[in-house]
């Protein structure tokens, strides 16, 4: 009989350490972890600043998968809303790629991301000094970014994220090609089972 009881005791405190251990960790949906995939449809507002002293604000559209709740892929499209302008020129770009993404959740509503990617660049410079002389370049260039920033989810199907990514650029074609870019980032995620 005491070894009964005993038994009992045992099991009982290895049943309550267990759900204790269930409440630290961050609750998910458990349909998504059933299923593994989720895809992501995504807008942002970015300001991006060059090396070469251009200011530019932009808009992004983006899709993906979230494999895992702590992994997963977006494809990007970046386009200037205006031409950028310094004291003698105008810059305007399209950029495209892809993010591979790394959520830490730190609790239900919050995760800290990371993320590295491979994108293409294409831009166009136009000089100009006083209506003398006047030069229009265009580039294209690969390069790759790393990002780090944070997403609030408010439910489980809409978040906000908010981003900070440096872009390492590969083009050292003149003096006046860009070869980095960071970027800050403000927008809203959407998830579809």
């Amino acid at each position: 009989m005491k070894k009964t009881l005993l038994l009992a005791g045992v099991i009982s405190l290895l049943n309550f350490n267990a759900n204790a251990q269930f409440y630290q960790q961050p609750q998910y949906n458990y349909s998504d972890i059933q299923n593994g995939i989720r895809t992501m449809f995504g807008i942002d507002y970015l300001y991006a600043m060059t090396d070469t002293d251009y200011q530019v604000h932009n808009f992004s559209f983006s899709g993906g998968i979230k494999l895992h709740p702590y992994f997963g892929v977006e494809a990007f499209f970046q386009k200037s809303l205006t031409e950028a302008e310094n004291r003698y020129s105008n810059m305007k770009y399209i950029a495209y790629g892809l993010d591979f993404i790394g959520y830490i959740p730190l609790d239900s509503k919050f995760d800290l991301i990371g993320t590295i990617g491979i994108g293409n660049t294409e831009y166009s410079i136009e000089e100009y000094d006083s209506d003398v002389y006047s030069y229009n370049k265009e580039y294209d260039a690969i390069g790759y970014r790393i990002g780090l920033g944070g997403q609030y989810n408010f439910n489980d199907m809409v978040s906000a994220r908010f981003m900070a990514r440096y872009n390492f650029i590969f083009n050292d074609v003149d003096y006046r090609s860009i070869d980095s870019m960071i970027d800050l980032t403000a927008g809203l995620r959407l998830y579809f089972d």
